[in-house]
């Protein structure tokens, strides 16, 4: 488990390294269950935090995130419903509970 404080969550979507990961992690994936990033709920981290943060780091360059992943792996976006980019937004913007399938909390 990875233990992240709340401090630690607001560089998620700057933090060059985290988004590479983050984006290999996506190019190998089959679905959104094809690996976790588990939170310690212990340290001022809750789960809507978490997620709006993972969609900051999804909205930057106008969602350009899609258009790497779905280069290398496009059935994972296929899996999750989404055809393009709008679909892929509108995933984003609404907290969509499939695409944030990989966040859990441990307390």
């Amino acid at each position: 488990m990875k233990s992240y404080k709340a401090e630690t969550l607001d560089h998620i979507a700057s933090n060059q390294q985290f988004k590479n990961q983050f984006k290999a992690y996506l190019a190998t994936a089959i679905d959104m269950n094809g690996f976790q990033y588990i939170f310690n709920g212990r340290k001022e981290v809750n789960f809507n935090m978490v997620k709006l943060k993972f969609r900051e780091l999804f909205q930057q360059g106008n969602y350009g995130i899609y258009n790497e992943i779905n280069n290398a792996n496009a059935s994972l976006f296929r899996n999750l419903g989404i055809d393009d980019i709008e679909d892929f937004a509108e995933k984003v913007d609404n907290l969509d509970i499939e695409l944030y399938k990989f966040i859990h909390l441990a307390n």
